[in-house]
């Protein structure tokens, strides 16, 4: 089949619908919102009943995620992210990665803490106003002290893997 198309409203939206497939295949009644519907993609209800809101970030093929600054993303316990890396083509499966809402807030304001000690390209300041956060930060990034010392660690993907969090919720 054909690569992904690098059209981005469409690679956002194939994620959400993935997302949704997901969800549905393991018992979630899921409901994608329009697309205006700020900060929340999917509304799911648990097999056990549980209200869970969603925001789902999607890339082609790349293992970062482009994700809001920490002031704008909700702290709720039934607020998670979903990161779907559709991974270049359509013959295979997507990855998906799951996180709570309050990890997330905490991991970008120590990586952009991390961003801001590190000294400037270019000789250009780092600025505060600046509205790039990425989710997770590369590994290439870490050898520098001030992400060793603010982060502790890379993350690894894999302990993500949206399977162990649904079981969670499910259970």
């Amino acid at each position: 089949m054909n690569a992904i198309t690098k059209e981005k409203s469409l690679i956002g939206a194939a994620g959400v619908h993935f997302v949704c497939g997901e969800l549905s295949r393991r018992g979630f009644i899921t409901l994608p919102t329009i697309r205006n519907t700020r900060g929340i993609d999917i509304f799911t209800i648990s097999p056990k009943g549980r209200q869970i809101k969603i925001q789902v970030k999607t890339v082609a093929n790349h293992n970062q995620w482009v994700v809001p600054k920490e002031d704008k993303i909700h702290d709720a316990d039934n607020y998670f992210f979903v990161f779907v890396n559709l991974r270049g083509s359509l013959d295979e499966r997507p990855d998906y990665y799951m996180v709570t809402s309050k990890f997330l807030k905490d991991y970008v304001k120590k990586a952009f803490e991390a961003w801001m000690k590190t000294p400037p390209k270019r000789g250009k300041p780092h600025s505060k106003e600046n509205p790039m956060r990425i989710f997770p930060i590369h590994k290439k990034r870490f050898e520098n002290p001030s992400y060793q010392q603010t982060l502790v660690k890379p993350i690894n993907l894999e302990e993500f893997k949206m399977d162990r969090i649904l079981e969670e919720l499910s259970s």
